[in-house]
């Protein structure tokens, strides 16, 4: 079973603060780009998507296992803060 959740963030600057995140982790992840939209694996059993969109930055997260869907929603949100240099509302919601 696939575990999904997606925060939507309101912010004019969300192609640049993907465009630093993805350089970011690059380093780490394999990480596909396809016109606005970037995948990031962290492993064989989960990944995310990052989405800009005019005024949005849409982060969705794939996880086999619950318990890694709520560590990667901080690590995400954690790490779109530092590159935006700004707190962004935790506020995750679930997928079905």
């Amino acid at each position: 079973m696939t575990h999904s959740s997606q925060l939507n963030i309101n912010t004019d600057n969300a192609e640049i603060i993907i465009k630093k995140l993805v350089n970011h982790w690059r380093h780490k992840m394999e990480i596909t780009q396809e016109n606005n939209i970037s995948t990031i694996p962290f492993s064989e059993t989960a990944h995310a998507t990052l989405e800009h969109q005019p005024n949005q930055l849409i982060a969705t997260l794939h996880t086999e296992q619950q318990e890694d869907l709520e560590k990667l929603q901080n690590v995400v949100l954690d790490h779109l803060n530092r590159m935006a240099k700004q707190e962004f509302a935790n506020t995750w919601h679930p997928l079905t």
